[in-house]
């Protein structure tokens, strides 16, 4: 990965709103929150055919969805076909282009954020490393929460906490659309182990075995329940939360290259899933950061 300064970052302020697409650009007010922010918004609502967006260089998150139409998007990974109803994901400072269907060129909404609560977000959403793309098959709740985060219009703060609102929505849906992929019970189980080891990370005396012990459950089967669950290692977590007490995460680091998977950030919310409560979605887990890795 080339570093950070040798890239030329698209710059989101300079756009302007047209007939067929809405621009909106938030960075200047990015104040109350290092872990979880939105950067910008829109709306495209005609694309000329074999239109090409790119190569482009983002210091944020990007998840676009498609809502009519198709076309390939392209990154260092490889190129992949877009269709409607599929959402693709552009990561912090990876080139990228994206280009629309001769014949039935797209339309798609995008929502752009960054944090220290982005990583895993995206990782219980579907993405990884090696797939930038998801299918959601319910367009229009998840189109309602593109289109308000794109409509909002407030001042300050207001705004922030609103856009925030939408944006863990957002996150809601796409994570409940993947949670067939979560093994049955074991999210009950890391959650309950995830509020131990934040009542007792600071004890010295703190071990798996103690951990497995309070569960009820053997060393292996809690090995397993974290790599099933957040593909982190336990003794990961546990390190985690001692190097977020003596360290300040910012959303600029969070998106910086590590060399060591084992030490990347681990920030994961679980929570009791309730299609019907998306509003507690924030409060219903607990928050595990560690640093970023300077080696």
């Amino acid at each position: 990965m080339r570093k950070r300064n040798s890239y030329h970052l698209e710059n989101i302020s300079s756009r302007k709103n047209k007939w067929n697409i809405e621009y909106n650009d938030y960075t200047s007010h990015l104040t109350l929150s290092n872990t979880l922010s939105v950067y910008q918004s829109g709306h495209k609502k005609y694309c000329p055919p074999n239109f090409k967006c790119g190569p482009d260089v983002y210091d944020h998150y990007i998840i676009h969805y498609i809502t009519s139409g198709c076309g390939t998007f392209t990154n260092h990974a490889g190129t992949y076909t877009i269709r409607t109803g599929d959402a693709f994901l552009i990561r912090p400072y990876e080139s990228v282009t994206y280009t629309a269907d001769s014949l039935s060129p797209w339309t798609y909404y995008w929502v752009g954020f960054n944090g220290s609560e982005t990583p895993q977000f995206l990782h219980l959403c579907g993405f990884d490393d090696d797939n930038p793309m998801i299918h959601y098959s319910e367009s229009d709740i998840l189109v309602r929460e593109m289109h308000a985060i794109t409509a909002l219009h407030l001042d300050g703060a207001a705004q922030e906490c609103a856009l925030l609102g939408h944006l863990y929505q957002l996150f809601s849906l796409l994570i409940q659309n993947n949670q067939k992929h979560i093994v049955t019970g074991y999210a009950d189980y890391y959650y309950k182990a995830l509020q131990f080891i934040r009542l007792n990370y600071p004890d010295p005396e703190l071990s798996v075995a103690r951990i497995a012990d309070h569960m009820g459950i053997s060393r292996s089967h809690l090995y397993r329940i974290f790599d099933s669950v957040s593909h982190q290692s336990i003794q990961d977590c546990i390190l985690s939360f001692h190097n977020f007490s003596s360290s300040h995460v910012s959303s600029g680091n969070i998106a910086e290259s590590c060399p060591y998977k084992t030490v990347l950030p681990s920030l994961l919310i679980i929570y009791r899933w309730h299609s019907s409560d998306c509003i507690w979605f924030a409060r219903r887990g607990i928050t595990v950061y560690c640093s970023i890795w300077k080696g």
